[in-house]
């Protein structure tokens, strides 16, 4: 499967990203436990680029988004509605949303542009997530997901 990772912009005067900018380590440690058997990219928004761009170019069946500061809930939650957005009722790719707020808050994410959470350490997670879409399995005997569906979210259990 082809899977884009996606850092969130950083925005406003203070906070930690204007004093650092460091690496989306997070988002590297689950692209190194999805390859050689997926092709990812990782696409950080706070370096620029087009996200749209990045989407359409690469069509990826599934992207992660990484939110672990509070203040970037609402950037996935708007990031995640734009790429379901940029099919515009055509398959989208299947999006879920990782790191530190989304572990510990997943009602932050009970949106309908949102597939599941990932909770906890997303490497082993993701992986078996991208494995189980890859194979068309059921997604509800992954572990440590909280999905999002129609009938509200569903936590699948800790890992």
């Amino acid at each position: 499967m082809k899977v884009l990772l996606v850092q969130p912009p950083q925005f406003g005067s203070p906070g930690f990203s204007k004093i650092a900018l460091v690496e989306p380590l997070g988002l590297e440690m689950v692209a190194g436990a999805l390859l050689p058997e997926h092709d990812v990219r990782i696409h950080d928004m706070r370096m620029g680029g087009d996200l749209e761009k990045a989407v359409r170019s690469f069509a990826p069946d599934a992207v992660g988004i990484s939110c672990c500061f509070t203040i970037d809930v609402y950037r996935a939650r708007r990031i995640a509605q734009k790429i379901k957005e940029y099919y515009d009722g055509a398959k989208a790719p299947f999006v879920f949303v990782g790191g530190l707020h989304a572990s510990l808050n997943p009602p932050d994410f009970e949106d309908p542009a949102i597939d599941c959470v990932v909770v906890g350490e997303g490497e082993f997670a993701s992986r078996d997530l991208v494995d189980t879409l890859a194979g068309d399995g059921d997604l509800g005997r992954v572990p440590g997901l909280v999905l999002n569906t129609p009938e509200g979210q569903h936590f699948t259990g800790p890992r």
